[in-house]
């Protein structure tokens, strides 16, 4: 079960200092990131899901998963907000790495700005990125890789 959501989650956040945070922006229905939390124990894992209905589902799954398996993933968060957000909801130099895995490709030129690999979206993830952070980016949508690679580079 899900212990936060949201703003509890952030207070719990701000004390989780020590501790190494992995951030999955657009988590769908948490596979990945609870994956990753299950081989590392030790660290915070965080997805985040715009979409309160495919939220919904991951809550459901990792319920699931937790009473099937007599277990509780509590390094394991959830939060419902926009990625755009960031820099309101964690702390300067606070995430090791963000996830940005098959994220929709908004392939319309008038939804670049939603691209969660359009400027916008990197200077929030700059603020709250360690000094040496990552992000790790995956997609099978060429426009999207094309679009994000010229972004990036653009973007230093």
């Amino acid at each position: 079960m899900i212990k936060k959501i949201g703003t509890q989650a952030r207070k719990d956040i701000e004390n989780l200092l020590g501790k190494k945070v992995y951030l999955e922006i657009g988590m769908g229905k948490g596979d990945f990131i609870t994956a990753l939390s299950q081989l590392d124990k030790d660290n915070i894992y965080i997805g985040i899901e715009v979409s309160p209905p495919v939220l919904a589902l991951a809550i459901k799954k990792l319920k699931r998963y937790e009473e099937e398996n007599n277990t509780r993933l509590d390094n394991l968060y959830f939060m419902s907000f926009d990625a755009i957000e960031l820099s309101e909801m964690f702390l300067e130099n606070q995430i090791e790495k963000i996830y940005l895995n098959f994220s929709d490709p908004w392939p319309k030129k008038r939804h670049e700005k939603r691209r969660l690999t359009s400027s916008k979206f990197l200077d929030e993830y700059k603020k709250v990125l360690k000094e040496n952070g990552q992000i790790e980016f995956k997609t099978d949508n060429r426009g999207l890789f094309e679009y994000s690679l010229v972004s990036m580079q653009n973007y230093g």
